[in-house]
């Protein structure tokens, strides 16, 4: 079987497109299809690949490559921009993390199935006919419909060369925290190490919002990565972030939530996102109907909320944070 050409192949020169690469069908016939917008500068240099939308229900990065491409120049551009601004077209229309029509969590499967589910189609052929083909790989998440995040950039603890190229590239999103963990099985950037592709991971604020100030922070660290990989040239200032971890524990993967729900009810949190707390510290308390406590939520670890559950009804199971562990 030939490996499949880059989706962006014909685009000329010097020009933009925008167009939907056809991928599947519904059970009733009707397509379904990434969505596909492409800078392709006048002057020859390498290809970055951004994503958005593998979970239906995190807006900011959908709307951040919206606006990015309706504002890059393709004449002054140094290489090409490729945007694949809604991953999981069935979770969007739903508005949920998962396609509802298979319950598949898109990151987690890759890297897909051409013969399998719709998400794993889907996975299958943003890792085949666009990861692998990059030069650079991001992919823009937020904490979607019931959590709170900071700012933050993540990458795979892969081998050099890998690693120092995207450690650097994290930095240049000039999010408050930049965290590097061993790599998880099902991930895009899973996919994009195992084809030789650096690639880092960004999130934001979420609570089922598209904010203006959170759009616009993506906007930002969007153009300072294209500035750092030569696409472009604006003017722009590093940060350092306010946290750098890289821990390759295996239990140290940002999704490794530390703190769930043992009962059901109304959770109120006593702490926000970044704030700090020790071991055994009550961080909020889960209450029934009548307003009985029934379960006094304490930290697990010490460390800084990086993740913290913002929609108060809580099911037993569900993840209420997850904190960065800082020395004890």
């Amino acid at each position: 079987m030939s490996e499949p050409l880059p989706a962006w192949q014909d685009v000329p020169p010097g020009s933009t497109s925008a167009w939907t690469l056809p991928v599947t069908s519904r059970a009733d016939g009707s397509p379904i299809g990434l969505p596909v917008l492409a800078v392709r500068g006048a002057s020859p240099g390498k290809t970055v690949l951004v994503s958005a939308g593998v979970h239906g229900d995190e807006f900011e990065g959908v709307a951040a490559l919206h606006q990015l491409y309706a504002a890059l120049d393709p004449a002054s551009l140094t290489g090409t921009f490729i945007a694949v601004p809604v991953a999981n077209p069935p979770a969007f229309e739903a508005g949920l993390r998962t396609n509802p029509d298979d319950r598949q969590d898109m990151a987690r499967v890759f890297p897909g199935d051409p013969a399998g589910t719709v998400t794993e189609q889907l996975a299958h052929a943003l890792a085949h006919r666009f990861i692998r083909h990059a030069g650079f790989y991001c992919d823009l998440h937020s904490a979607g419909l019931f959590y709170s995040m900071p700012p933050l950039a993540g990458y795979q603890l892969r081998p050099e060369p890998l690693l120092s190229v995207q450690r650097q590239a994290a930095r240049a999103l000039g999010m408050v925290v930049v965290w590097g963990t061993p790599g998880l099985p099902g991930r895009s950037l899973s996919v994009a190490g195992d084809f030789g592709v650096p690639a880092i991971y960004a999130e934001l604020t979420g609570e089922g919002r598209c904010r203006r100030a959170d759009v616009a922070m993506y906007l930002k660290a969007l153009r300072q990565l294209l500035t750092h990989l030569g696409l472009t040239q604006e003017p722009w200032q590093a940060e350092d972030p306010a946290w750098f971890v890289e821990d390759d524990r295996p239990q140290a993967g940002f999704l490794q939530v530390q703190n769930r729900a043992p009962v059901g009810g109304l959770f109120h949190p006593e702490v926000g996102v970044l704030s700090s707390v020790t071991r055994g510290q009550e961080i909020g308390t889960i209450r029934d109907a009548l307003g009985t406590a029934r379960h006094v939520v304490r930290a697990t670890h010490t460390g800084i909320i990086v993740f913290l559950r913002t929609f108060p009804r809580v099911l037993a199971g569900d993840a209420l944070c997850t904190i960065l562990e800082t020395n004890e």
